[in-house]
């Protein structure tokens, strides 16, 4: 009997677990956040798209109390996370490739944070309040981890990449234009698990498994930066580059 309750048991978990997997993660609907925005409002006039796959509706007077329990997002998200409202007009951030949308406004431009399962995608977004067409647009995912923005840089901060091709972890900071190329690579002071090592170019090249040749083929040859760490570290006006790890 006792071996019986417990094939039971076994049983009655995995035809939970099947149907809990088989609901799967509650990922955006576009065209059911659509009919939702449409049904709340004066209707969406515009559809902006930003990089990789994100969508802004556009338009006005919209109804936040008949948003609540908006359909077409996750049930754990509220429409305002997603909305930007100025007078009578919004703009409604939504992505497909993720599990929700927050936004914060900047005076450098709209962030939408992206959640995903163990990341949360950041993508700053410029333009879009005054847009008259998509061309006025101008999106870029920022780096994971910490940002500070500026003018026309930003501050990555703890960014996570790996010393070569086999791997091995690290954390840094750098300086980056609004097309992610690195202008300067930041020393980093806080360690992490670890501790904080500082490097030459050349002790960097050694260990990661590529040529001097093919880490300039990642520099743009119009501007003589890159978005590439160790690439960047050719570069770089110091003797030495501190990261963590």
């Amino acid at each position: 009997m006792k071996h019986l309750t417990t094939l039971l048991l076994l049983s009655l978990t995995l035809i939970l677990s099947a149907n809990a997997w088989a609901d799967g993660p509650e990922y955006n609907d576009i065209e059911l956040a659509k009919k939702s925005i449409t049904d709340c409002s004066g209707g969406v006039e515009q559809i902006w798209n930003y990089e990789p796959y994100g969508k802004i509706f556009y338009g006005k007077n919209i109804d936040l109390p008949c948003l609540e329990g908006m359909e077409g997002i996750p049930s754990y998200k509220k429409a305002e996370e997603a909305l930007v409202i100025k007078g009578d007009e919004f703009w409604f951030f939504i992505d497909s490739d993720s599990y929700g949308t927050s936004i914060q406004v900047d005076k450098y431009g709209i962030i939408a944070q992206h959640s995903h399962m163990q990341w949360t995608g950041n993508y700053l977004i410029q333009g879009v309040l005054n847009a008259q067409s998509q061309e006025d647009i101008n999106s870029i995912k920022l780096m994971d981890g910490g940002y500070e923005l500026h003018e026309d840089y930003y501050i990555s901060k703890m960014s996570k990449s790996y010393k070569s091709k086999e791997g091995g972890a690290f954390w840094y900071d750098s300086k980056r234009d609004y097309d992610n190329q690195i202008l300067e690579l930041i020393d980093i002071k806080e360690k992490t698990k670890y501790g904080v090592s500082c490097i030459t170019f050349e002790e960097a090249l050694e260990t990661s498994g590529y040529t001097f040749e093919e880490v300039q083929e990642f520099i743009n040859p119009e501007t003589g930066k890159s978005k590439w760490w160790l690439a960047a570290l050719s570069y770089h006006d110091k003797p030495t580059w501190c990261y963590t790890y």
